[in-house]
């Protein structure tokens, strides 16, 4: 179990940063390299090959301003005129607008996990920053359900998020991965988005591994509702 609950774990940080990533570039984040530093631990808890991406990214961020970087976001994410790589999962999947049936079915996913949108929020629920951090999220909560030894629940969150990954996720962000390295003019942006693909192709289902329940022992909740 303890195996399963460190792999969840570095899974989670991983969704976490990823969705920081996705965000707009800030100079306070970039500039201290923390999230670089986070970045390259998690790089040496996975693979030998991986460990010198973080002080890629790092090295190609200083090669621009804040400003130059924040522009190349706006370019590519925002518009002015047409948005070369659109944030939203609803116009990969048909629409033409926002708040429609994906949006909706997208919501749907965040209530059944016990969220409600906030709706200060100054963005869509289809965003990929907030569908980044719903992955985290569920993840995270999955392994303190593990630790507490409420297996119950944490089987629910499991599911729960391979099924926002198989029939939502996983059909949509490698697409919008994929034209933000065909049409960026900055490596930093390049080199990010390529790994971010190359990493949804290795963390699918294969790390949920869904088995692993079975051989958790049974808290006596679990024996008390059966």
């Amino acid at each position: 179990m303890n195996d399963f609950i460190s792999l969840e774990s570095k899974r989670a940080e991983m969704f976490k940063l990823l969705s920081v990533f996705l965000c707009e570039p800030e100079e306070e984040v970039l500039i201290n390299g923390e999230l670089f530093t986070s970045f390259e631990r998690l790089f040496n808890q996975l693979t030998a090959s991986e460990e010198a991406i973080a002080d890629k990214l790092a090295a190609e961020s200083k090669k621009h301003t804040i400003t130059e970087l924040k522009v190349e976001y706006t370019r590519l994410f925002i518009g002015p005129f047409i948005t070369l790589a659109s944030p939203y999962s609803s116009l990969y999947f048909g629409e033409k607008t926002l708040m429609g049936d994906t949006t909706v079915r997208v919501r749907k996913f965040y209530e059944e996990a016990g969220l409600e949108f906030d709706k200060s929020v100054n963005e869509t629920p289809d965003h990929a920053v907030i569908e980044t951090e719903f992955l985290y999220y569920l993840i995270h909560n999955e392994i303190e359900a593990l630790q507490n030894k409420d297996n119950k629940l944490a089987k629910e969150l499991n599911a729960k998020q391979s099924e926002f990954l198989k029939t939502h996720y996983l059909l949509w962000i490698p697409k919008m991965c994929g034209l933000v390295v065909e049409n960026t003019k900055i490596e930093y942006f390049k080199i990010l988005f390529n790994y971010f693909i190359s990493y949804l192709e290795k963390d699918y289902v294969p790390e949920l591994k869904f088995d692993t329940y079975n051989e958790l022992p049974r808290s006596k909740a679990d024996e008390v509702s059966k």
